[in-house]
């Protein structure tokens, strides 16, 4: 996706010679925009002050509205403060002007085609909307043939409707249905009414935006229904609300269900019909809510463009690429998709991500994998046999748009897919997963524990013998998996940590060549609780940073001095610092709880059964232990097998819990 700006100042024309602002009328939009963007940086602190203005022009920086004009537009009432307090001291006209802007129409519009004068003709409903460039056409902007979709946002301003000076572009191949609907709303032009004047847009763009807001509202009363009837046991649900029939069962009960309800509901049996409508409406919610609200694509740089940019910077920082908080949008997803493919890395993310990931995303990859080009199109109606399917971009990823589902593997993933071994993925996943197990159950029962440790539980637990190594891995990656809060992390005494480089105090699976390897010693590595890890740490002393910066705003401080106190507190070096005294005074706990366990050493390891991380209570569950609250959940009592996983008892059978009588008359009720 391309982001690209209107300001040419090239323009210096008063009239309208063609369908662009004057140079007068293009100065005076940006002048507003950019005092708008000011306060609303000021009073939200979305970009950092050193972000907001070029250090040469002192003018505001396009990345600096690209970021905080969207907020402007989702939040009406910030136009609002701004009229009200008018801190540049606009003229009337020009509050007046600004005011009109909360009847704006933002995010993606079907460009159909440009009129004569160069003016975008965009779809609004069952209307087309004009849309005049900056200073100069915005078709000389767009350069791009229609029809496509555009990300931008349509102001009025004066008498003619323009944009707020950022356009996206999408950058992704379509597929044939969708072209084909492209081209036939194209071909509609003629018999479909075009807005010009700034007026008429104001009444269409309400009444848009009205539509929209419906939309999300009977979106979030879905997802609220959804969530309480996934809450099951004996909570009092609103009126009208009922606890679904697939609250509780297991994975595997549940698919069968949903099965057996659908073709109930397919053959057209009345006795079943209404609950199969019921949980295929279940599933359409469920889809929605996973769904990106996109475009489909399949190269994975388009793919990679569904995301936000957040979420693109993650991707970047774990990575490596550098300067990548300074890109565009589009130049971010160019690059992660180049970083993710260099060399076999497409063959080596995927293969770690298959070992893994949750058996859900894991089950949903290979069922699309199974289908012609790794990827299906499906509609509304056809949601009920999907709505299991779970995915986990950028490896699978589903997208909604113009009322249908596409759920695709990228090209590059799909390809790479050809050469792995499931086989081997299956077995070794199993393995990860027990040994994971086997981590989270002493860290919970004893907060830090040295690897070793759990060679040994793995053993005992499940019978078989892993190496060192491979515990580590599987300890490494089901950490890295749940970032940022996995249920432990790796640790190291301070007495163990001599000459080593900041970036080299953690193992690395693989190899394990570098510092921290196998090889120097891994005795000395230990698994703490989450809750004693690094990212927890990190993220108290990141919140105690941000009430500090927060208690600034309300001092009345001026702007320059504003900008120092700020640039004092973000100053690395004393972040560092911080960061440096919490983690000695967290080491130092881990130090004295450490001391405790060798004392208790004489009385050999406590014992460790199968099922004993999920039976005891813990402080991090308030004193509850996690089957306690999933009998409480689910409204039942639940068995459990001699290996901790839980007993599917059928209603008709037998009660577990040796009453003689029938589970669904006893404790199953």
């Amino acid at each position: 996706m391309h982001v690209m700006v209107g300001w040419n100042h090239s323009a210096t024309r008063e009239g309208w010679s063609t369908m662009h602002l004057s140079d007068v009328q293009a100065r005076r939009l940006y002048r507003i925009l950019d005092e708008l963007t000011v306060y609303a940086n000021k009073t939200r602190r979305i970009v950092p002050v050193k972000e907001l203005f070029d250090p040469l022009t002192h003018e505001v920086t396009d990345y600096a509205r690209t970021e905080v004009l969207p907020v402007v537009w989702d939040v009406p009432e910030i136009i609002d403060e701004f009229v009200e307090r008018n801190p540049a001291g606009l003229a009337q006209r020009d509050l007046d002007e600004a005011l009109r802007w909360k009847d704006n129409v933002s995010g993606y519009a079907l460009l159909l085609d440009y009129d004569a004068s160069g003016r975008a003709l965009f779809e609004l409903g069952d209307d087309v909307v004009a849309v005049a460039g900056i200073s100069r056409d915005i078709s000389h902007v767009i350069a791009r043939k229609p029809p496509l979709f555009v990300d931008l946002t349509m102001i009025p301003f004066e008498n003619v409707v323009t944009y707020d000076t950022i356009v996206r572009l999408q950058e992704v191949r379509q597929g044939p249905g969708i072209q084909r609907m492209m081209e036939q709303e194209r071909a509609s032009l003629g018999v479909k009414r075009t807005i010009v004047r700034a007026d008429d847009f104001i009444e269409a763009a309400r009444e848009e935006r009205a539509r929209r807001r419906e939309e999300d509202l009977k979106r979030l009363e879905e997802q609220l229904e959804h969530e309480r009837i996934e809450a099951g046991g004996e909570e009092k649900l609103p009126e009208g609300i009922r606890r679904g029939s697939l609250a509780g069962l297991s994975e595997d009960a549940r698919a069968k269900a949903v099965t057996e309800a659908i073709q109930e509901f397919v053959a057209g049996d009345p006795t079943s019909s209404t609950s199969g409508r019921s949980l295929a409406k279940e599933r359409l919610k469920r889809l929605k809510e996973r769904a990106s609200y996109h475009p489909p694509a399949t190269r994975l740089e388009d793919t990679l463009d569904a995301d936000n940019k957040s979420v693109l910077e993650r991707e970047a920082m774990r990575l490596g690429i550098k300067r990548f908080s300074k890109m565009r949008k589009a130049e971010l997803a160019h690059a992660v998709a180049t970083a993710m493919l260099e060399g076999d890395g497409a063959s080596r993310e995927l293969s770690t991500f298959l070992k893994n990931c949750f058996d859900a995303e894991y089950k949903t990859f290979k069922r699309l994998l199974s289908l012609p080009q790794g990827a299906v199109e499906f509609s509304e109606q056809e949601a009920g046999e999907y709505g299991d399917w779970v995915f986990y971009p950028p490896y699978s990823r589903l997208f909604y748009h113009k009322g249908a589902f596409t759920a695709v593997i990228p090209d590059e993933y799909r390809e790479a897919a050809e050469a792995i071994d499931f086989a081997a993925i299956d077995a070794g996943r199993k393995r990860a997963q027990q040994i994971a197990h086997a981590g989270e159950v002493l860290v919970d029962l004893c907060g830090v524990v040295p690897v070793r440790d759990v060679v040994s539980c793995v053993r005992k637990l499940y019978g078989f013998e892993p190496t060192e190594e491979e515990v580590i891995d599987g300890l490494y990656e089901a950490a890295d998996r749940e970032m940022p809060y996995p249920p432990f992390e790796f640790w190291r005494p301070l007495r163990s940590r001599k000459g080593l480089e900041p970036e080299t105090e953690g193992p690395k699976c693989g190899s394990h060549n570098g510092a921290g390897s196998v090889e120097e010693g891994s005795a000395s590595w230990y698994i703490v609780h989450f809750s004693l890890g690094d990212h927890m740490v990190s993220g108290q002393v990141a919140q105690k940073l941000s009430r500090e910066m927060e208690s600034l705003y309300g001092k009345g401080l001026s702007p320059e001095k504003l900008s120092e106190q700020i640039s004092r507190l973000i100053d690395p070096d004393e972040s560092y610092k911080r960061l440096e005294r919490s983690l000695k005074e967290r080491d130092a706990y881990i130090e004295d709880l450490l001391h405790c366990h060798q004392e208790k050493e004489g009385l050999g390891p406590c014992p460790v059964d199968p099922a004993l991380a999920n039976a005891l209570p813990t402080w991090t569950n308030n004193g509850w232990s996690p089957m306690a609250i999933h009998e409480r959940g689910v409204g039942h009592r639940v068995f459990y097998n001699p290996d901790g996983t839980e007993m599917r008892v059928g209603r008709n059978d037998p009660c577990p819990c040796g009453s003689g009588k029938k589970y669904k008359k006893c404790c199953g009720r």
